[in-house]
């Protein structure tokens, strides 16, 4: 409730204070073959993926719509793809699946083209972390000490990647 939320309300306002109840739901946890309207389910379906982080046959199915686009980044903090819906046009579908690959690659040859190997690793990194949720010092010192080729390996990789054996095959 609105007043369960509040610290220490003095008792002569408590009567001008509505109690409002309030309903909180984990997005994670919506089962969306409940929801009617397409472009909910797949909006949901997108912040559900991206929060896994998972390539795989879900995936590779959603397609959204700019303002479905907007608000799973929205939602999930997502810059890369609030900018790359910004410049989808009438009723064209983003297919999260390859947006994801794309701005994994783009920025990785940013790092690249600047020179940065350190920045590559750091992102992939990264991304291995939310995919894994964690990794070990030693997998992250083979990951720093790879090549630049390994490191891409790792980046087209990403989404397939389910445990550090995974890493392991790709950088060894």
């Amino acid at each position: 409730s609105l007043k369960g939320m509040m610290k220490e309300i003095p008792k002569e306002m408590e009567e001008y204070i509505n109690d409002w109840k309030m309903i909180f739901v984990d997005i994670k946890e919506i089962d969306t073959d409940r929801i009617k309207d397409q472009e909910t389910r797949e909006m949901i379906e997108g912040v559900k993926e991206l929060y896994r982080m998972e390539k795989g046959k879900r995936m590779e199915e959603i397609k959204l719509s700019k303002d479905a686009a907007i608000a799973v980044g929205a939602i999930t903090g997502n810059e890369w793809l609030i900018k790359e819906a910004k410049h989808m046009k009438g009723s064209e579908k983003m297919k999260m699946c390859e947006s994801m690959e794309r701005y994994t690659r783009e920025t990785l040859a940013e790092g690249k083209a600047e020179g940065r190997f350190e920045e590559a690793s750091r992102i992939v990194i990264e991304l291995l972390k939310k995919k894994l949720g964690n990794l070990s010092n030693a997998i992250i010192e083979k990951i720093k000490k790879s090549t630049l080729e390994k490191i891409n390996l790792l980046a087209d990789s990403v989404f397939d990647i389910e445990s550090e054996d995974d890493i392991l095959k790709i950088i060894h």
